[in-house]
């Protein structure tokens, strides 16, 4: 057998017991009593493996009894057992508070046997329950008592002969070694299935490769028959249209076909055109109750006095360019008020650049637009406003960068407009 099946083990633990459990000073006669007393098996990483029941206690010993069978096999581990503060001491005493009372670390292949005669001395000392017997730690002293000093009662022997039975300590020895054995057995034979399973796995794998790269085949092959079967019906559809072509080739079918195609073009360009312009004119009147439109701090104009029957909506509109000098002296020397009446100004402006280039004209920006109310930027972090403007060369850029968009805007409107 192993040496390592020898080793105690953390899951053969079966009770712990606080021995001559002292709660107050060792010469003192006044002693404290706490009401509830509770333990928790740690491991070295100060995880928590398991956690007691609370157990009241008393002035001698407490007792934790059935403790579940761990999975882990340590032989190192921390013990500590927690308490309960009484009421008297407590700051509130509707609340129940608890405490470290005493920490163990346990090393089970360093622990010692105590025997049923024993006497253990030391105060607070953990008994381990083990499957083989009961052991302390090894600082825990103890008063073994010599078997010459018990005294039994002597009588005279029987005639009787006493024949030799099976007691039941002797069962119960052979069934703890039973227990054992079959756990060993048992851990014997999984292993063993385990080694084997990897084994046959190992010798499996070429098999498997080979039924894998068989099916793949077989795909790539049905794979190859779909497309062959594609390309043949290509070919046969491109003969179709060829032999139809030379059958309908007359000089004049193709002049007939755009003869008939052109009016439905125009017709669709004007359809288009004038969604365009009765979207426009709906953008038009809702920005005219802003101030984009204002005579003094706008910047577009839309002449209502022009009432030509040859003039169109493109006629009326005019869109400025920017004026960098005068907005930089703004945003240097101008009031706050005039700086939020501007920079709101230039919020608007970017809304109706953006909805006139994406939603209703389709024209390609050379700089992206961002509409943020008093505070919008150019190409995401360029600040077109002027209001707690910080950097005046990122304000011109911006500018700069707005007229592009305008200009791109104006020979668009410009290509439309009456001749």
């Amino acid at each position: 057998m192993g040496q390592y099946l020898l080793k105690r083990r953390l899951r053969h633990v079966r009770s712990v017991k606080i021995s001559n459990l002292c709660v107050g000073q060792r010469n003192s006669q006044q002693l404290m009593w706490f009401p509830s007393y509770f333990i928790v098996i740690e491991n070295g990483k100060g995880q928590t493996l398991y956690v007691s029941e609370v157990q009241q206690g008393s002035l001698y010993s407490v007792q934790f009894n059935e403790l579940p069978p761990q999975d882990s096999p340590l032989t190192h581990f921390t013990l500590r057992l927690v308490a309960e503060l009484p009421e008297r001491l407590s700051p509130s005493p509707d609340e129940k508070l608890w405490f470290d009372f005493r920490t163990y670390k346990v090393d089970l292949n360093q622990v010692k046997h105590v025997s049923a005669d024993d006497i253990i001395e030391s105060y607070n000392a953990p008994v381990l329950e083990l499957v083989d017997g009961d052991y302390v730690l090894p600082n825990v002293s103890m008063l073994t008592v010599p078997k010459e000093s018990i005294r039994t009662h002597k009588r005279a022997n029987s005639s009787i002969k006493i024949k030799k039975s099976f007691t039941f300590n002797y069962a119960l020895k052979l069934n703890k070694i039973l227990e054992y054995t079959s756990q060993v057995m048992e851990e014997s034979q999984q292993i063993s299935e385990r080694v084997e399973r990897q084994i046959q796995d190992e010798h499996k794998r070429h098999q498997w490769f080979v039924t894998h790269l068989r099916d793949y085949n077989h795909q790539l092959k049905v794979r190859i028959q779909k497309k062959q079967l594609d390309l043949r019906r290509l070919r046969d559809s491109v003969e179709h249209f060829a032999e139809s072509e030379e059958k309908d080739s007359q000089p004049h079918s193709l002049n007939d076909y755009y003869g008939n195609t052109y009016p439905n073009l125009i017709q669709s360009r004007n359809r288009l055109e004038s969604m365009r312009a009765k979207k426009l004119a709906q953008l038009i009147g809702i920005f005219q109750t802003t101030d984009l439109f204002h005579v003094r701090a706008g910047f577009v104009t839309f002449n209502r006095t022009l009432l030509d029957s040859s003039s169109s909506l493109y006629d009326r509109l005019t869109l400025d360019l920017l004026n960098k000098t005068k907005l930089l002296e703004l945003a240097t020397d101008g009031s706050e008020a005039s700086k939020k009446l501007t920079s709101t100004c230039l919020g608007y402006y970017t809304l109706f650049v953006t909805l006139i280039a994406t939603s209703i004209c389709s024209i390609p920006l050379p700089h992206e637009l961002m509409y943020c109310g008093s505070t919008s930027t150019v190409n995401g972090t360029t600040p077109l406003y002027l209001d707690n403007i910080k950097d005046i060369e990122l304000l011109s850029q911006a500018i700069d960068c707005f007229n592009g968009n305008i200009i791109q805007v104006i020979q668009f409107l410009k290509h439309r407009r009456t001749q």
